[in-house]
């Protein structure tokens, strides 16, 4: 049973995916076929509902997606040391998934462009969305199973 919120007068509920959308990053914890958890920063976006994030087609990242693709994924969207009352201001967003590759290359342009407008607004897309860069990238699907939220900015 995935974990439920113990402090609920901090929970957020609502727009749970719109808010880890707008997250600048998210961190991915995996687990590895050595026993031990993998935690990494990627870049995302959220489509239709799931979260991808790119890649290189070899490396630990897959490696452990291909041992176990059961994630868990975290945004934090403020966290701001308030040191006078010994405690953070925060609201951050928890999601527990599974992953997959993505193999399909109209559904890898499409998040490609996304991720390039995203993070390099304004620029012109380069040929990392050419048929060779999307030949050259992994993109990995998220589909969310369950997402909670939690702030303290109720002050």
């Amino acid at each position: 049973m995935l974990p439920k919120l113990i402090r609920r007068d901090l929970e957020i509920t609502e727009n749970l995916p719109e808010l880890m959308a707008e997250a600048s990053y998210c961190t991915v914890a995996l687990n590895s076929p050595l026993d031990y958890p993998y935690v990494v920063a990627v870049n995302h976006v959220m489509y239709q509902g799931k979260l991808y994030f790119h890649c290189a087609q070899k490396g630990f990242k897959l490696d452990c997606l291909a041992h176990d693709n059961r994630v868990c994924l975290k945004a934090i969207l403020q966290a701001d040391i308030v040191p006078e009352e010994y405690t953070t201001d925060y609201k951050s967003i928890v999601a527990f998934g599974k992953g997959q590759l993505v193999e399909d290359p109209a559904l890898k342009a499409v998040i490609l462009e996304k991720l390039m407008a995203r993070f390099s607004p304004g620029i012109p897309l380069t040929k990392a969305c050419s048929e060779e860069g999307i030949a050259k990238t992994a993109i990995v699907e998220i589909t969310l199973e369950h997402i909670t939220g939690k702030t303290n900015l109720l002050r």
